[in-house]
């Protein structure tokens, strides 16, 4: 390397101007808003129904969150709508998606499970399927 000033890294010749890009493609500082849209939700996976040695609670759920590693962080998803969204075999209002809702009701255990409440029952076949913890409502 010769000590004149350059450094090593340094783009030479007619490209050395190009602006830097993000990795959605939009140049950075250009103004441009990003076209990815706003996290709606986090995902998060069934992992099985709260039960004691012989008997099920059928509606609540245990559940595993992504991100979520310790009983402390579960306290902001306390009160989030849960989505478990499934496919059925014929159509109904255009669509053959339907979904089941709930709501997280607290921690389980001190690793970051929590317990959520479904307004009705979850098939069996949801266990280890994912479901959407949805951001709102806020209590910030």
């Amino acid at each position: 390397m010769s000590g004149k000033g350059k450094k090593g890294g340094e783009a030479k010749g007619p490209g050395k101007n190009v602006p830097k890009r993000r990795s959605d493609g939009a140049a950075v500082g250009s103004g441009k808003r990003s076209s990815k849209s706003p996290r709606l939700y986090v995902k998060g996976v069934m992992t099985s129904f709260r039960r004691s040695k012989r008997n099920q609670v059928s509606n609540i759920v245990l559940l595993k969150l992504q991100g979520v590693n310790d009983k402390a962080e579960v306290d902001f998803y306390k009160g989030k709508k849960v989505c478990y969204i499934y496919k059925g075999e014929t159509e109904k209002k255009h669509t053959k998606f339907r979904t089941t809702w709930g709501k997280i009701m607290g921690a389980h255990g001190s690793i970051g499970g929590v317990k959520a409440k479904f307004e009705t029952n979850l098939p069996p076949k949801a266990l280890g399927g994912n479901v959407r913890v949805m951001l709102y409502p806020s209590r910030i």
